[in-house]
């Protein structure tokens, strides 16, 4: 073959061929492509990405998608947890410092909705020690989420700009969304978990997904969950997993990694990290199940209960050295159920004997084969990986032990088998404000003013804590514990039968079923506490929600209209000026704040803020017709005062245009109709 025959090119034919076989293989990333461009126009699946931004008063802000726990829940027949819509700006300046709060249905703050939060707790204290710094405390924690939620969080966030982590996490490791022992899980492998953590950002595999179960909904044999069934008995496909077992240790292995993973991924971005261990009720919670060893015989079996049900007769009748005796045969029969611990720790406490009985509490608690409360290994973890990585570990169980009886965990700062009361987020912010400190977070340590801390009950003051977040926290609780897999209900605030009390209940009831919002609530308390004279306590309520949504007009003109109540007239100045901060756009506050200088006859303000809320309507419509004529004839009585007698004219014939009948507006008009013009 010559040189000229071997450079030929190919023939038509050939190219086309090759052609071909090109578009061939490509046709299926094409179609895939547009077929996902086409999804994204329909918005199919809805918006999975954790951070969403909006425009507010000219300004990007950031939030937390609600929505976002979608990605790690697979059956449709469950009710997927909502997140926080955390708010903060896209921009971060200077002097901003951003935390970012991350967990499970603890950090998210279960059983409260939101004042009673160890972040919101948190961010009080950091406010009052940092006023000149814009410390943000965001709170990413979503229930019945794992380790696995938190590193995808975790890669998200440190692309906006983070400067601390604050972790708690651990007790959902098996039953949260794609744990070991979770109706969530698909697989037990974790490279194949990661994959389809990013897999399920894509729409066309969103669709794929929910294809497939749909099918296997279908066909399943299972029976139809029923309605009432709450998140904890959706969430449990495997109720028996013991301490050391295959799962357990695979569990535990991959929550090490995840762990390992997170604290990496913040690091590199430059973050700080605090790690807490993980606490629980010890003393008021029974282990939810027991195993006992495989080769034990029935008739062993029956014993075992026989001594255990003796051991507890004795214990209602007061005779605990007298139980023990017969917790021991049980022991001699099997050592390996849970509630054999923690009857003897029962005793042991009982007869002051104390340390042992928390000994023999957390062995309870270790060996509880249903697992909704994290072992001692997985705080072992914790510590080790604070160590490994120089990452401050919160020791939580030292922070509360304090305020329970014989220092072991118990209900004094526990509202169920292991979500805080609101003393027990208290506690919880105020030690991770300290470990912060210690780690030199915001600024260096010479730099924190301790001088301006306040104290304990000016801070739950601050809280915005009120009677019905307390009210909504104990009928959590107690539509919870109703449900499998507890034993008894749990009611956290009894009722006085009080019509106050009726109000509450009725009220969180109307909440509870998404008939009336978390705002409203709180502002038909605060009608009535005010209506009944109580305006102390009707401010508290609009201060609980401003907390909460500080971008809403309302509460500030409320809250404002309360303390001129009680002359509290530079108060009310102050909450309608912060109120502004949010509304230039609205014409509201402005006509309060020009009603306050009216009447406090600072008129100079008075008519710089009228002018400037019918400025503002003029361009928005939002006032009613009567609203528009008190707005002129304020004005009228301001520019009067100040003797500009033309201008005050012209204000009260406007008002009278806009309301012919307008009487007081009528009266100045006369008044003014015997004074010269100047």
């Amino acid at each position: 073959m010559t040189k000229t025959q071997e450079k030929q090119p190919p023939s038509p034919r050939g190219v086309k061929k090759i052609i071909f076989l090109t578009m061939l293989s490509l046709f299926p990333v094409l179609f895939l492509l547009v077929f996902e461009i086409f999804l994204s126009i329909f918005n199919y699946g809805g918006d999975v990405n954790l951070v969403l931004t909006r425009e507010i008063n000219g300004s990007t802000y950031c939030y937390i998608n609600k929505k976002v726990a979608r990605r790690f829940f697979t059956h449709q027949d469950i009710h997927i947890p909502d997140a926080r819509s955390t708010v903060f700006l896209k921009e971060k300046s200077p002097e901003t410092y951003r935390i970012f709060c991350l967990g499970g249905s603890t950090t998210a703050g279960f059983p409260f909705q939101y004042n009673a939060t160890f972040p919101n707790l948190l961010q009080d204290r950091l406010d009052v020690l940092f006023p000149e710094k814009n410390v943000e405390v965001i709170n990413v924690g979503i229930s019945a989420i794992n380790s696995y939620s938190v590193l995808d969080f975790t890669r998200e966030l440190v692309n906006y700009s983070p400067d601390l982590f604050i972790v708690y996490m651990g007790h959902n490791e098996f039953y949260g969304a794609l744990g070991i022992g979770s109706t969530q899980q698909i697989g037990q492998n974790r490279n194949w978990i990661l994959m389809y953590m990013r897999l399920q950002k894509i729409r066309t595999f969103q669709l794929l997904r929910d294809m497939i179960g749909g099918i296997q909904n279908l066909f399943s044999n299972k029976n139809i969950q029923l309605e009432d069934q709450t998140l904890m008995e959706k969430v449990v496909a495997d109720r028996h997993i013991a301490l050391g077992s295959p799962k357990y240790n695979l569990a535990l292995d991959y929550y090490e990694k995840n762990l390992e993973a997170i604290i990496k991924t913040a690091q590199k971005a430059g973050a700080k990290v605090i790690l807490s261990t993980l606490v629980s009720n010890l003393a008021d919670f029974e282990p939810f199940a027991n195993e006992f060893s495989p080769d034990l015989k029935p008739i062993q079996v029956e014993r075992w209960k026989m001594y255990l049900e003796k051991g507890k007769a004795l214990e209602k009748e007061g005779k605990p050295n007298e139980a023990l005796i017969q917790y021991h045969k049980a022991e001699k029969i099997d050592p390996r159920p849970a509630e054999l611990y923690f009857r003897r720790a029962k005793c042991l406490q009982a007869t002051l004997n104390a340390d042992i009985a928390r000994k023999e509490y957390i062995r309870a608690r270790d060996l509880d084969v249903l697992r909704f409360r994290a072992s001692s290994d997985f705080n072992a973890v914790i510590e080790k990986a604070g160590q490994r990585h120089q990452v401050p570990v919160v020791d939580m169980e030292k922070v509360f032990k304090p305020y329970c009886v014989d220092e072991i965990l118990d209900n004094n700062l526990f509202t169920d088998h292991l979500h805080p009361t609101f003393a027990g987020y208290f506690w919880m912010a105020k030690a991770f404000c300290e470990v912060m400190y210690q780690a030199g977070c915001v600024v260096p340590k010479d730099k924190w003013k301790w001088e301006r801390i306040k104290t304990t009950e000016e801070f739950r003051r601050i809280a915005g804590v009120t009677d019905l977040d307390l009210e909504i926290a104990s009928q959590r609780i107690r539509i919870l514990t109703k449900h499998w897999p507890f034993k008894k209900e749990i009611v956290l605030r009894p009722h006085s039968g009080s019509p106050y009390d009726s109000l509450l209940e009725n009220t969180v009831e109307a909440m509870i079923s998404q008939k009336l919002g978390w705002n409203e609530g709180h502002y038909k308390i605060a009608k009535y506490l005010q209506q009944k004279g109580d305006y102390e306590g009707a401010s508290k309520e609009y201060e609980a929600v401003l907390k909460i949504v500080p971008f809403n007009y309302f509460p500030y003109i409320e809250l404002a209209n309360l303390q001129m109540r009680q002359r509290k007239y530079d108060a009310a100045e102050t909450t309608l000026k912060k109120g502004l901060i949010f509304s230039r756009h609205l014409p509201y506050i402005y006509a309060k704040l020009g009603m306050l200088f009216c009447f406090t006859r600072k008129y100079t303000p008075a008519i710089e803020n009228l002018r400037q809320a019918l400025e503002v309507d003029g361009r928005a419509k939002l006032f009613k017709k009567e609203e528009t004529a008190g707005a002129y004839y304020l004005l009228s009585v301001a520019y009067t005062q100040t003797g500009k007698i033309a201008a005050a004219r012209d204000a009260a014939e406007t008002a009278l245009r806009i309301k012919p009948d307008f009487g007081d507006a009528r009266a100045i008009l006369n008044q003014l109709s015997t004074i010269g013009t100047p």
